[in-house]
């Protein structure tokens, strides 16, 4: 038998808690540990998917994979931003978009 809901909702909770009470120094180091995380765990799937895949074509695919999430996140509206080219203009992140089935 599997975790309850109850039990995900509360570690979920935890984590939001823990989050919340981090400093914005403590918040800025994390990223990239959450980013390194994430690629792992993405290379341990990639293995799983091939199995005879050396570590170089697993690097591979996940630079395939990223580059995709990249050029697909915010519909396909990937624009990088150099504010050194652009320091009169203000970064603003686009609109999220909206699910087409949804509410």
């Amino acid at each position: 038998m599997g975790p309850t809901k109850e039990l995900i909702d509360q570690l979920f909770l935890d984590k939001v808690r823990q989050a919340r009470a981090m400093t914005p120094e403590e918040k800025l180091f994390a990223g990239p540990r959450l980013f390194e995380r994430a690629c792992r765990i993405m290379a341990d799937g990639i293995r799983h998917q091939f199995p005879d895949a050396d570590e170089e074509r697993v690097q591979q695919i996940l630079a395939e994979r990223l580059a995709l999430v990249r050029r697909t996140e915010n519909g396909g509206q990937y624009h990088a931003f150099d504010a050194d080219l652009h320091p009169d203009q203000p970064y603003i992140l686009p609109a999220p978009l909206r699910d087409p089935g949804g509410a």
